[in-house]
């Protein structure tokens, strides 16, 4: 694809990196709550850049049909109802433009139940639940635990592999899907906003819009 430079380079979940040349959503109350100084001090919010937007994919991000080129989430839709994520297909394939692509990373659920399975430790069960980012280890409190439970959205709620979501994305309507690491795009936009180091046990997907 050679996109055209007046089309948008969308991430969407950018949390604390967001990245020049990019527009960056993230649905984040405290990015909301970050932007009113004495609100940031109170809370000790985080650095958000002033280049992170408030938006959600799910809801739609208030861009032009056909206007993007690009769209990525690294370690995001996990955290997506199986509902709000193919709501998110839609939305990313009405976003691009023919020829546009969307790329993600999400949490590999076979490779971590072929650790689970390899693994003889009795704490095993206890490790799964972990990589899975589903189980609660102990009930925060305080200040603290009303906050995570008002703003915080580090729960996964839907994990994948890679025949669920080729037939997501081909059900969405998208074309030349497959799977990638990261870096190794052969895009320099897409090389600039992934990791240096990948996340561990991460399941790449790229896949275009027709």
């Amino acid at each position: 694809m050679n996109p055209q430079s007046s089309l948008n380079s969308v991430q969407v979940g950018c949390g604390l990196r967001a990245r020049d040349g990019w527009l960056n959503f993230d649905k984040s109350p405290s990015l909301l709550l970050s932007r009113i100084p004495l609100v940031n001090k109170m809370l000790k919010l985080p650095a958000w850049s002033p280049n992170a937007k408030y938006g959600c994919i799910v809801n739609g991000l208030g861009l032009p049909n056909g206007s993007c080129c690009r769209i990525y989430a690294d370690q995001v839709f996990e955290h997506l109802t199986l509902e709000g994520f193919r709501k998110a297909l839609a939305n990313a394939k009405n976003l691009l433009a023919p020829g546009g692509v969307i790329r993600f990373f999400i949490p590999h659920l076979k490779e971590m139940i072929e650790e689970y399975q390899a693994n003889a430790d009795s704490q095993a069960s206890h490790l799964l639940m972990l990589r899975l980012g589903m189980g609660v280890e102990h009930e925060s409190r305080g200040l603290e635990g009303l906050l995570r439970n008002l703003f915080g959205n580090s729960r996964h709620r839907w994990i994948w592999d890679e025949k669920s979501l080729r037939d997501e994305l081909s059900s969405a309507g998208f074309t030349d899907i497959k799977v990638v690491k990261y870096g190794e795009s052969g895009d320099e936009m897409f090389d600039r906003i992934e990791l240096p180091v990948p996340w561990d046990f991460s399941l790449g997907m790229q896949a275009s819009r027709a």
